[in-house]
């Protein structure tokens, strides 16, 4: 049983101190003091061991449980934020199918763009030709309210540069 392992380790160095304290004492006796007062330590220091070791494989779980939910704090606390997350793989997918970038990163960017086009008092809906305008052609082209669905799914997505593009003209505005 692995529960009983540290209780036999810490008896058999238990014994085999006691042994070496009566083979001084039969050799040295004038030390006898000094050699029991340091076998009492010893076993001290043995029992405080097999104490902990036996503790430790008793209540395994609650260690455990603790130090795990401690470190998936951590990380949760240290991973990045929901969003930027959110962000960064609809823009990776975006560039590998025309599907994701409609249905996932366009609403993204169209929001952004509504947000930073607001400063210039123009709607993307309501005034399209200042808002194409501001943002540019290329820019404009991914974000125009009336752009139609892909009709393949499958289709090929934005090249990253483009989307990069249409990302800095937003941080402009």
């Amino acid at each position: 049983m692995r529960r009983w392992q540290a209780l036999r380790q810490a008896t058999v160095l238990g014994v085999l101190s006691i042994v070496a304290v009566i083979l001084v004492a039969l050799v040295q006796p004038q030390v006898l003091d000094t050699t029991l007062s340091l076998e009492l330590g010893v076993l001290a220091v043995l029992g405080a061991w097999a104490a902990q070791q036996a503790i430790a494989r008793w209540f395994p779980m609650a260690v455990r449980d603790s130090f795990r939910t401690a470190i998936d704090r951590h990380r949760e606390i240290s991973g990045p934020p929901s969003e930027l997350v959110e962000m960064t793989n609809a823009i990776r997918f975006s560039s590998v199918s025309s599907f994701d970038y409609h249905y996932r990163l366009r609403p993204l960017l169209q929001e952004v763009a509504k947000q930073r086009l607001t400063r210039h008092i123009i709607d993307l809906n309501v005034r399209p030709a200042a808002a194409e305008q501001l943002l540019g052609a290329t820019a404009w082209s991914l974000l125009r309210p009336d752009r139609p669905p892909p009709k393949e799914r499958q289709r090929r997505g934005i090249p990253l540069e483009t989307i990069e593009a249409t990302i800095a003209v937003l941080e402009k505005l």
